[in-house]
């Protein structure tokens, strides 16, 4: 199992490799991901009628579902006969909103004869008529991480044909989602974070926080530690959404297979909930849907995080301390699938001619597994401690102010946690201290 964790590990490790080759330019790699497959090179469509769309039938993207192209800029150019005008008729649109198609009556995509700009969601059966036998189409797309992800969104597909041009042009209804375009240039939505890779202690939010945030994205954070002996604390101290399907979810590694918490609906605003990351990555994910109110502004989410000790107390050297199992005093972790994250060293040294005093103020685990040794020496190996003979050993529940002292300079106290830990017992809590060796004899 360690090698299988091994291996999924290096595979992420790839992965964000990646993402930092590869930052967004004027060429187009949006978020460090990996530059999208090019549009469909049609050149000029000539003839009376014909179809557009944004993707070529059969052919996918990212997950295997159809889709446009996040990060793309393509044209369809349409020219019919001289002395005809085109009629063009969307049966399907859909884009997150920001990513745009432009409308204009023109060979090119001249700013002066631009017809409409259209994104979101538009109902079937949107018609636009060009003034002559010209007519070109551009979409633009920023949205990498909505339309990589499981909802991808299909984008468009319409019909022309030409009619005279003294034909009258059918009534034709404004679009759901107009944008506003200068200097044929549309705005790119709020987007997700960039790098969105971080590491030890920070903040994290939701895009624009504290002001609204944008719809149809799916934002993804990561955090990494640096030190592998170290775990995650999460603060979520702000969540204000509408309630419409915005969520957070908050994940115990990298893959997103093992969900600490989602977080989803209304909520009066501040919040604290806090949660522990056993594992060397955190991952976070803020879905937001396509389309929400607007007239009262939500500020999303904001987060606390640090790299907390998963074993705190480990290597004491002195004359006292404190130790406790991971998380304390919430419950202590468990790991069906990871070996090496179910045990605790602590390692007590005390000076020379002296032993260590240990006293649990607080002991309560999974009497079937949460089990700690005290063991005289010094211990490193879980294999080496079932040959030990221990000072003692414990597990369940215990009254408060057990007193027990080590026979040698080096204590080592071992904490099994186990495979399961039905009752969320919270480990234990302990204060420790130098005496002379007399005393504890």
């Amino acid at each position: 199992m360690r090698v299988q964790e091994l291996l999924r590990l290096v595979s992420f490790i790839a992965l964000f490799a990646a993402s930092f080759a590869c930052i967004k330019d004027n060429s187009g790699c949006p978020h460090g991901s990996p530059a999208p497959p090019s549009c469909e090179d049609i050149g000029t469509q000539v003839g009376p009628n014909g179809t557009i769309r944004t993707i070529i039938p059969g052919q996918h993207y990212g997950k295997g579902k159809d889709g446009y192209n996040p990060n793309a800029e393509c044209s369809w150019h349409i020219k019919v006969d001289k002395g005809f005008k085109i009629r063009l008729a969307f049966d399907r649109f859909e884009f997150a909103l920001g990513d745009h198609v432009l409308i204009y009556d023109s060979p090119i995509d001249d700013n002066d004869q631009l017809i409409a700009t259209l994104t979101g969601f538009e109902p079937s059966g949107q018609i636009f008529y060009s003034e002559s036998n010209w007519l070109t189409v551009k979409m633009i797309s920023y949205s990498y991480e909505l339309n990589t992800h499981d909802s991808r969104l299909f984008g468009f597909s319409a019909d022309y044909q030409q009619i005279p041009l003294s034909a009258p042009n059918s009534p034709t209804r404004s679009p759901t989602n107009p944008m506003t375009c200068k200097e044929n240039h549309c705005p790119a939505p709020p987007r997700c974070p960039y790098p969105n890779i971080y590491t030890d202690s920070g903040v994290i939010s939701s895009p624009n926080y504290p002001n609204q945030f944008p719809a149809g994205l799916s934002c993804n954070y990561f955090v990494i530690n640096t030190n592998q002996n170290k775990a995650f604390r999460v603060d979520v101290t702000d969540w204000d959404v509408d309630g419409d399907g915005t969520s957070l979810e908050i994940f115990n590694g990298y893959f997103r297979d093992d969900v600490v918490k989602t977080i989803a609906g209304t909520s009066p605003g501040s919040i604290s909930q806090t949660f522990y990351i056993s594992q060397t990555v955190l991952s976070l994910a803020f879905n937001t849907t396509q389309n929400h109110p607007v007239e009262t502004p939500k500020r999303g989410f904001s987060a606390k995080y640090e790299a907390i000790d998963f074993c705190p107390g480990a290597f004491e050297n002195g004359t006292s301390g404190t130790i406790t199992s991971p998380f304390y005093p919430a419950p202590y972790p468990v790991f069906p699938h990871i070996y090496w994250y179910r045990y605790c060293f602590y390692h007590l040294k005390s000076p020379e001619g002296m032993v260590a005093q240990i006293t649990f103020d607080h002991f309560y685990t999974n009497a079937n597994q949460g089990t700690v040794k005290l063991i005289n020496g010094l211990v490193n190996r879980v294999e080496d401690t079932d040959g030990a003979f221990p000072i003692a050993e414990l597990s369940g529940s215990s009254p408060a102010g057990h007193v027990y002292h080590g026979k040698s300079q080096h204590l080592t106290v071992f904490f099994s946690m186990g495979n399961d830990n039905p009752r969320n017992a919270n480990g234990f809590h302990a204060t420790w201290k130098s005496v002379p060796r007399t005393v504890a004899s």
